[in-house]
C-alpha cells in the first residue's frame, strides 16, 4: 500500500488525467481516476492489487446497525448479478466484515468510517450506524461493474469523516406539489452522496402541504394555490417519508413559514390576519394566532422526530401590521420599538415553545434584525449574511442565494428551461466555501419547476458538487479532480432514471500566448485571441458519451464530427467559431458551448484570462432579488 494522509496525490493524478485527456471520446472509454468517489474521502491509501468478488459473497454482521448496512450492500451486489448472504460476523469465510467499534474513534464521530479493501476481503468499521452506511456508499461507488464477467474493487484503505455536520438539500413543495414517490427519490440521491439533511418547505403563500388534524381547513382550503394545483401529504404519508429518510440516515427538517409567506394558511383561516389587506400574507401576532401556531407545531413535533423545526422568518413585510390596533397594543405592552422587534417577538415565542418540546428552531437570517434566543439556528441566505450570522456566535447554516440556490439558471437562459433569472453554474457551486459554520445547504424553490424531470434537471449534477463542498476539505478539493470523477456518477444517474443537465464542453488552446475573454451576456461562450496563424484545439467535458463539434459556427448535431483528439484550426481567413456539445449514448445533447478564435496580438489585460478554466473560475454567481416592498 502507498499511504497518503490526505488525498493530494489522488487530486494531482486525477487533475493530470483530466488535463491531458478528454473526459468523453468514442476512441476509448474515459480514463478512470483513482477512486472515482464523490464526495472525495479524507484519508486514502491506494493499493496495487484488486479484490475479486465471488458469486456468493458473505457479509458478516452482528448488531442491528451492522445488519442494516450489510443489507444495503447486499441489495447493490444483487443488482450486479451476485447472490450475497448476510451472516453472523463469527461465521467462517466472511468476505465483508462490518464492525461497530467498542471503543469509539473520536475523530470519526458518528458519521465517519474506516474502509479497508484487501486482496482477500473487505472490512468496514465505524462508531455508529450512519458511519457504517457512509462506508457502504463509498464501497458501492468503488464497486460498480465496469466491463467483463468479474466484479472487482481496487485495494484501498480509507479513513473518512465529514467537514460539516449539517449537509442539506431543500425542496419547496408549496409552489408545485410533488408526490411521495418523487420526494423519496429526492432523498435517495441525497443519501447516495452523503447529504444528511432534507429541508422540506411545506407551507407558503401558494400552498399548505401537510395535514394538520386540529385545523382541517388548512388542507381543504389552503392546499390549492395560485397555480390551481391542489395536493397535500396526509400524516400517514409524512410518517412514511420520515421512516424512509431515517433508514438512509437523513434527518428531515420541516418548515412552517412564520410570520410571513402565510397566504395559504390565511386563506383557510382569515381571522388570523390583521385584516389590513384583501389578500393577507402575514400572521397577526395575537394570542389567537399563537394558539393556532402552537397547535400546528405540536403536530409537527409529533410527526418529525428530528431535532430541528424551521419556522421561516424571511421576506416579512410590515405593511399588514402598521394599521393594526392589536400590533400597536403588543408593541406598547412588550415595549417593542420596531416592526423588526415584533417579528423577533414572534420568533422568540415559537422558539421557546419548540424548546419546551425538545426541538430547536431554525430560521432565515432576517430574524437577526431583533434579539432571538441563542438556541435558534440561523440559515444565512442573503449575500454577506453568513459572516454576519457567524459573528453573532450562533450555529449557522450557509445557504447563499448566489451559488447555492438551485432554482438559478445553470447556463445561458436561451438553452435552459424556464427558471428564476439568476445564475449558479456547476463550477460556481463547486468553488463555494462557507468557512467555519455548522453546515451548508442548497435550496431548490419551485416557482418555475412543475415536473419531476425539471426538478431533477435543476438539482443534478449541482447536488454532487454541493456534496463535495459539504463533506470534503477545501485543501483536498480540485475542480479538475471532481470533473474526472463525475462521469461514472452521471452514468449511474442515467441508469436510475434521473434527468440531469449534461455538463458543458470546455476548450483548451495549445498556444502559450492565447487569452480568453467573456462574450457580453453569455455564459456558454468565450472569445479567444492567439498570435499564431493556426491553433490546436482540445475539447473536454466531465460527462459520459461523446463530444461532437463544428468549426463553421453551426450547431453540432449527432452527425457532426466526433471529437477524438485535438485538431488544428486555421485562423488566416479571419478566425473561426468552434462550437461543441456533449452527447449521451441515447443521443441526448448537452448545452452548446462556443469559442470564437481570432488571430492577433494577445494582451493579458484586465478582463482577459490565460485559459478557459481561468475564465470560468473568475465568474461570480448572480443573486436572487427579492420582490419590491420586502424590507
Amino acid at each position: 500500500m502507498r499511504p497518503s494522509r490526505l488525498a493530494n496525490a489522488l487530486v494531482r493524478a486525477a487533475a493530470l488525467s483530466a488535463a491531458l485527456l478528454p473526459a468523453v471520446s468514442s476512441a476509448a472509454p474515459p480514463p478512470q481516476p483513482p477512486l472515482a468517489v464523490i464526495p472525495l474521502p479524507r484519508e486514502i491509501a491506494t493499493g496495487e492489487r484488486v479484490y475479486e468478488w465471488g458469486a456468493e459473497p458473505r457479509l458478516g454482521a452482528d448488531s442491528a446497525d451492522e445488519r442494516a448496512a450489510a443489507a444495503t450492500l447486499a441489495d447493490h451486489l444483487r443488482s450486479l448479478g451476485l447472490r450475497p448472504a448476510v451472516v453472523a460476523r463469527s461465521a467462517a469465510g466472511s468476505d465483508v466484515t462490518f464492525v461497530t467499534l467498542v471503543r469509539a474513534d473520536g475523530v470519526l464521530g458518528s458519521e465517519g468510517y474506516a474502509l479497508r479493501v484487501g486482496a482477500s476481503g473487505v472490512t468496514i468499521e465505524a462508531n455508529a450506524a450512519a458511519g457504517l452506511a457512509n462506508a457502504v456508499r463509498t464501497l458501492v461507488q468503488l464497486t460498480a461493474r465496469r466491463a467483463g464477467p468479474v466484479l472487482q474493487t481496487q485495494t484501498v484503505s480509507i479513513r473518512d469523516w465529514p467537514r460539516y455536520r449539517w449537509r442539506g438539500i431543500h425542496l419547496d413543495v408549496s409552489r408545485h406539489f410533488f408526490p411521495v414517490a418523487t420526494v423519496e427519490r429526492y432523498i435517495d440521491v441525497a443519501a447516495r452522496y452523503k447529504l444528511n439533511v432534507f429541508h422540506w418547505h411545506l407551507t407558503d403563500d401558494e400552498g399548505w402541504r401537510i395535514e394538520i388534524k386540529s385545523h382541517p381547513l388548512l388542507t381543504r382550503a389552503g392546499s390549492c394555490g395560485a397555480q390551481r394545483e391542489c395536493g397535500y401529504y396526509t400524516q400517514a404519508e409524512i410518517a412514511e417519508v420520515v421512516r424512509y429518510a431515517a433508514q438512509r440516515h437523513v434527518t428531515i427538517v420541516p418548515e412552517i413559514e412564520v410570520p410571513g409567506h402565510a397566504g395559504a394558511a390565511l386563506a383557510a383561516y382569515p381571522e388570523l390576519s390583521c385584516g389590513a389587506v384583501a389578500v393577507p400574507k402575514v400572521y397577526c401576532p395575537t394570542e389567537r394566532t399563537f394558539r393556532f401556531l402552537e397547535d400546528v407545531l405540536a403536530e409537527i413535533v409529533a410527526l418529525f422526530p428530528g431535532p430541528y423545526v424551521h419556522i421561516g422568518g424571511d421576506e416579512v413585510s410590515s405593511r399588514e401590521w402598521r394599521s393594526s390596533a392589536a400590533v400597536a397594543e403588543l408593541m406598547r405592552r412588550e415595549r417593542l420599538s420596531s416592526y423588526a422587534a415584533v417579528q423577533g417577538y414572534v420568533t422568540m415565542r415559537l422558539a421557546r415553545f419548540l424548546e419546551r418540546n425538545g426541538r430547536r428552531a431554525v430560521a432565515w437570517d432576517e430574524v437577526l434584525a431583533a434579539p432571538v434566543p441563542a438556541s435558534v439556528v440561523v440559515m444565512a441566505w442573503r449575500g454577506g449574511m453568513t459572516d454576519v450570522a457567524r459573528r453573532s456566535g450562533r450555529d449557522v447554516v450557509a445557504s447563499p442565494d448566489g451559488p447555492l440556490y438551485f432554482d438559478a439558471y445553470q447556463g445561458d437562459s436561451a438553452q435552459e428551461p424556464p427558471t428564476m433569472r439568476f445564475v449558479a453554474t456547476l463550477d460556481q457551486v463547486y468553488r463555494y466555501d462557507a468557512g467555519d459554520v455548522m453546515g451548508v445547504q442548497a435550496n431548490l424553490w419551485t416557482e418555475q419547476v412543475a415536473t419531476a424531470d425539471h426538478l431533477f434537471y435543476m438539482l443534478l449534477p449541482r447536488e454532487l458538487a454541493l456534496a463535495e463542498v459539504a463533506w470534503s476539505t477545501p485543501s483536498a478539493r480540485s475542480w479538475e479532480s471532481f470533473g474526472a470523477r463525475l462521469p461514472p456518477e452521471l452514468t449511474w444517474l442515467e441508469r436510475h432514471g434521473y434527468r440531469f443537465r449534461i455538463p458543458d464542453v470546455a476548450f483548451d488552446l495549445d498556444d502559450a500566448g492565447a487569452v480568453f475573454a467573456e462574450v457580453p451576456g453569455r455564459i456558454d461562450a468565450a472569445l479567444a485571441l492567439v498570435p499564431s496563424r493556426a491553433v490546436r484545439v482540445a475539447l473536454s467535458a466531465p460527462a459520459p458519451g461523446t463530444i461532437r463539434y463544428t468549426t463553421d459556427g453551426s450547431a453540432p448535431t449527432i452527425r457532426s464530427p466526433l471529437y477524438r483528439a485535438p485538431f488544428t484550426v486555421d485562423l488566416d481567413a479571419g478566425g473561426a467559431v468552434v462550437k461543441a456539445a456533449a452527447f449521451l449514448d441515447d443521443g441526448s445533447r448537452g448545452p452548446l458551448t462556443a469559442c470564437r478564435i481570432r488571430r492577433g496580438v494577445a494582451s493579458h489585460a484586465a478582463g482577459t484570462f490565460p485559459s478557459w478554466s481561468a475564465l470560468l473560475a473568475a465568474r461570480s454567481p448572480n443573486v436572487y432579488r427579492p420582490p419590491r416592498g420586502i424590507p
